[in-house]
């Protein structure tokens, strides 16, 4: 996540809402541990969002 946002504050924090989101959605025995797939699967949704960060 720090390579791909660049630690950009911003953009951790709207990977990591994203993240939070799609875990929320999970099965309660598999939500607590966040995995690789988890940030690739959140990676999209951040992505459509980023444009307000243009603005």
């Amino acid at each position: 996540m720090l390579q791909l946002t660049r630690c950009h504050p911003f953009l951790v924090q709207l990977l990591c809402a994203e993240i939070i989101v799609l875990k929320n959605e999970q099965d309660p025995s598999i939500r607590r541990l966040g995995t690789l797939a988890d940030v690739e699967a959140a990676i999209p949704e951040a992505l459509q969002s980023w444009w307000l960060f243009l603005c």
